[in-house]
């Protein structure tokens, strides 16, 4: 899988990644949602900088992860303006731009969308994360007041994965192509 998303030139992935952060953002998903949990992508993800814009501007409550020690993660609600929130990021582990610590600590509330990067979903809501488990622990957590999107391009929709115990499911996944909806 990794193989396959390095093939993927930065142009497509441009493309593809505004395609579907066109989705997220006309989706009712997003227009329910009053609480944004997003990430900042690596080279090989899905970015979702400009649905945190958008959100941002449409007056939503934006988090944004930092890893810890323990591989669990820790949100943060973004409190600058949508103008210059880029400009609060410092680089964490695995070269990820992180939020700098001084930002409130974020919980999920009622209404929260929370996006969720993997290198590979089923269409059924399994994931395949990078090995370290961070986004398992804390979808864990995680209750019916929130929604788990998956974020991917379609080359990450694979027909099976193996499973463990502590993995926890997507409720639905949007690509280039679509949305996918988890049973």
């Amino acid at each position: 899988m990794r193989g396959i998303l390095a093939s993927i030139g930065d142009e497509q992935r441009t493309v593809s990644s505004s395609s579907i952060v066109e989705q997220i953002g006309s989706s009712m998903l997003f227009a329910q949602c009053t609480h944004l949990f997003a990430y900042m992508a690596l080279k090989q993800e899905v970015d979702v900088s400009g649905l945190i814009d958008l959100a941002l501007r449409s007056g939503r409550q934006v988090a944004l992860p930092r890893c810890r020690t323990d591989y669990s993660l820790d949100y943060h609600w973004i409190v600058q303006d949508e103008k210059d929130w880029k400009l609060f990021l410092e680089e964490g582990p695995y070269r990820l731009k992180e939020p700098i610590s001084l930002w409130p600590k974020a919980s999920i509330q009622d209404n929260t969308l929370i996006l969720v990067p993997a290198l590979a979903f089923t269409r059924s809501g399994e994931r395949l994360g990078k090995g370290k488990g961070y986004y398992d622990r804390f979808l864990s957590e995680c209750t019916e007041r929130c929604i788990k999107l998956g974020v991917a391009f379609e080359t990450q929709i694979v027909p099976a994965l193996p499973v463990h115990p502590h993995d926890t499911k997507v409720d639905a996944i949007v690509t280039e192509e679509g949305f996918i909806y988890c049973v």
